[in-house]
């Protein structure tokens, strides 16, 4: 048995290294379902709030740790008891505070208290990871000679909480899993005290104590069970348990309808969805206004709390789809063969049906909105896919006679920015590209998005489309027609020119329907503007002045909206921001009822700020208290100071600023955020671990070396990977991803336990301010990358990281001189 004793009695044997290893899981696996809970209850950008916040706990433990080094001292077991035990109280306390004092991001700009309720959510959502980091801390002091066993426990651990994220929500659902990171810290405490126990068992003054520690431990072992068991069994948590939905999302707005309810929640991996009956669900996108009945839907389908779709039953009357813009295309196209993606709640399907469709093909990678629809469709003879739509089109070599890219997103105002931070490869070159080699001779790509003024989301996938036009040399001018009605603009996307007798036939259908032409071959200016008046004809000439320009560029500097088309380095649709907007925004804060004062991607930009000033705080107060202990220490001491300093500054910047990256490039392959979230974060955190195992035995220069090389070729590597097995199942593309990172991720785990055993024979003293350090930079680096990816792309990033490592490399010569 591996065993280390230090001088005072404290042992770190097996079960150290097993009660690090559940608080690191536990505290993981909060982090990530955390995550998910902050999208359905607010936005999804708050994700990166949530990284910050974790690290933040992690850095300010090594700062705590450093200003009161006795903390490390005594019998460090008991005090591992009482942070484990602080731990698992914290995931819970956390959580309650987060549920019973929302936040209300709309309002922040009117509503200072706002700004004291998100620093109230900071604080205490990251006290759990700041006792959990305490732990880790405290062992890296106590025990410098097993830095590398403490440090791959902690890694190890963490990587057990990225796989638990994969299979435990649609077990327990999101309540259920913050349930169950409480069992498994009390877990870590009840093991600890078991062992205590034994050990001790001659103690008699110190049973009572040690056997009411047991029960607490199982008193919450068993509170988590309960509330995960009654969860499998009913579908729920209790009551008080229940999230907190922001009252500005879809699902609270149709639960404001008089006798709405929800008939059923499910969670998987990366979504929740609920099911709402009620008879005020009116949600058919682009219906034109010369339908003259009401459509009765009675069930709409809600994802992460928002975006409303209906679900349509084919068994009802499908009149009403002959009024929806898409249907043109079943004019263009008899009996045609169709490719539906992502259809939500059916409503495309739907229109295929009444179109006299001879085969029907939908992609939909949501396992939970398929088991909905796929029973209303199942006599109807539909092909279901699940799996993302780049997944299947390279997969698939099938073309069709109509491919339609659903909208599956309600109506949100272009300033808000609230998914500004969404990555979306549905709407970049590259995906378009895809759709278009997908399309039969004189096949026809349908595109719906929602009109905002001035132009911009509907401007912005014009530009996406034929900017993948071009670069497919298909003539742009006599392929593309534009039309829009009251509330929904749609494009027609073809590989070959639209013939006379196709727009004569589309010129029909517009003027039957009340919609109005923007931009065709031929179109005139004195038949646009007819139907649905504006002051002035605005996409007519946005589009207009775009195809005709000879100079693109220009074009989307000199427009007031970020609309340039997105490719898959920064599929940031959503991302509308300029900052030449900033005056405005400043001119309108504490007017306007919207996120964040009307630009909610500045949130990114804040927290930075935020962030920095915090991690500065982190780092300069234990110097501060310490300037005395220094002064006194020979120079070279001193010196030794400043390249810790920077030594675990840039370690702390280089993780951080090559996992999120990797995190948000990986989308794209396996499908979602949240698969891409725990992948990367399990197979880093793995191999991490196990390299820090065999930090004590490997040169570390030739292993920053090698690390650099390999960030600088990883971005080809992913290109060619992704390229090849995106068409893989998922099982595979996951095995993949890990085969990809696994060097990677051993050679990142070195650098640390290596320069921790270093500053160990140096001086010790410093060990919880390097620890402290790397956690504070990384906070800083979780937002700054997001950041950084959005202005400039994830490969800038990678590369950024990698410079950080190269600094790393220049000042090994010091530190382990």
């Amino acid at each position: 048995m591996d065993k280390q004793k230090n001088n005072k009695g404290s042992y770190c044997g097996w079960n150290i290294y097993t009660g690090i290893f559940l608080l690191s899981a536990a505290t993981l696996l909060f982090e990530i379902n955390l995550t998910r809970l902050y999208s359905i209850a607010q936005f999804y950008h708050f994700a990166f709030f949530i990284v910050s916040l974790a690290l933040l706990g992690f850095g300010t433990s090594g700062s705590i740790l450093s200003l009161f080094p006795q903390l490390a001292k005594g019998n460090i077991s008991k005090k591992f008891q009482w942070l484990s035990l602080s731990t698992a109280i914290s995931l819970l306390g956390s959580y309650l505070i987060f549920i019973t004092v929302p936040f209300d991001s709309f309002a922040i700009a009117v509503k200072p208290d706002q700004i004291l309720i998100l620093v109230l959510h900071y604080i205490f959502l990251s006290l759990p990871f700041f006792f959990s980091g305490l732990v880790v801390g405290i062992f890296l002091k106590a025990f410098p000679q097993k830095v590398n066993r403490i440090y791959a426990a902690n890694l190890l651990g963490s990587s057990m909480g990225c796989m638990l994220a994969f299979v435990t929500p649609s077990l327990v659902g999101g309540v259920g899993v913050v349930m169950l990171c409480v069992g498994i810290a009390a877990l870590a405490l009840f093991i600890s005290v078991v062992h205590h126990w034994q050990i001790s068992i001659g103690s008699q003054s110190k049973l009572v104590f040690q056997l009411g520690l047991i029960l607490l431990a199982l008193l919450l072992v068993g509170f988590s069970s309960l509330e995960c068991r009654r969860y499998i069994q009913e579908g729920s948590v209790s009551q008080w348990l229940d999230l907190h939905i922001s009252p500005y999302k879809g699902l609270s707005y149709a639960l404001q309808y008089p006798n709405a309810t929800i008939s059923s929640t499910s969670w998987n991996a990366f979504s929740r969805m609920d099911i709402v009956e009620s008879q005020g669900l009116r949600s058919i996108p682009g219906l034109s206004y010369r339908y003259p009945k009401v459509i009765n839907a009675k069930r709409g389908l809600f994802v992460d709390s928002d975006n409303l779709n209906v679900l349509i039953d084919p068994q009802d009357n499908l009149e009403f789809t002959e009024y929806l813009p898409q249907f043109i295309a079943y004019w263009l196209k008899p009996t045609p063969k169709v490719l539906v993606i992502e259809p939500y709640g059916g409503l495309d399907i739907a229109v295929a049906l009444a179109g006299n469709s001879r085969e029907i093909t939908t992609v939909e990678p949501n396992n939970l909105i398929l088991q909905t629809i796929k029973p209303l469709y199942e006599d109807y003879g539909i092909h279901f896919n699940n799996e993302t739509m780049r997944s299947f089109l390279r997969r698939n070599k099938d073309t069709f006679d109509i491919a339609i890219l659903s909208l599956t997103s309600n109506y949100h105002p272009v300033n808000w920015g609230a998914y500004s931070l969404t990555e979306d490869y549905r709407y970049t070159v590259e995906a378009f590209l895809e759709v278009i080699d997908h399309l039969d001779e004189g096949g026809i790509f349908v595109v719906n998005r929602w009109l905002q003024m001035p132009s911009s989301e509907w401007l912005r996938a014009f530009s996406t489309a034929i900017t993948a036009m071009e670069k497919s040399d298909i003539d742009v001018e006599n392929c593309i027609v534009a039309f829009r009605g009251y509330n929904l603009g749609t494009l027609l996307i073809k590989r070959q020119p639209f013939t006379e007798h196709e727009l004569q036939t589309i010129r029909i259908f517009l003027s039957d329907y009340s919609f109005d032409l923007v931009y065709g071959p031929d179109v005139k200016e004195n038949e646009i503007n007819v139907n649905n008046i504006l002051l002035e004809p605005i996409y007519y000439q946005a589009f207009r002045d775009l195809i005709h320009t000879d100079d693109k560029s220009a074009f989307y500097a000199d427009y007031p909206f970020n609309v340039a088309p997105p490719g898959d380095n920064q599929p940031f649709f959503s991302h509308y921001f300029k900052w030449s907007q900033l005056p405005s925004i400043i001119e309108g804060y504490g007017k306007t009822w919207q996120p964040f004062g009307g630009a909610g991607y500045l949130v990114t930009f804040v927290l930075l700020l935020i962030t920095m000033f915090v991690s500065s705080t982190l780092i300069i107060i234990p110097l501060l208290f310490k300037r005395l202990e220094f002064k006194y220490i020979h120079t070279e001491y001193k010196s030794l100071v400043q390249v810790v300093f920077l030594y675990f500054f840039l370690l702390g910047l280089a993780f951080m600023l090559v996992e999120i990256p990797l995190i948000q490039k990986l989308i794209l392959f396996l499908g979602h955020p949240a698969y891409a979230f725990s992948t990367v974060l399990f197979s880093l955190l793995l191999f991490s671990g196990l390299g820090s195992s065999f930090s004590r035995s490997l040169p570390v220069r030739l292993t920053i070396l090698l690390l650099v090389a390999y960030l600088c070729v990883l971005p080809l590597i992913f290109s060619k990977g992704i390229d090849v097995a995106i068409g893989f199942s998922l099982p595979n593309r996951i095995l993949i991803t890990i085969v990809m990172l696994s060097p990677l991720g051993f050679l990142m785990g070195i650098p640390f336990p290596a320069g921790m055993h270093a500053l160990g024979q140096k001086m010790p003293s410093l060990i919880p301010w390097a620890w402290g350090i790397n956690g504070a930079t990384s906070v800083v680096a979780s937002v700054l990358a997001a950041f950084l990816a959005i202005e400039t792309g994830f490969n800038v990033v990678l590369l950024i990281g990698a410079l950080c490592y190269l600094g790393v490399w220049l000042l090994i010569p010091r530190v382990f001189a």
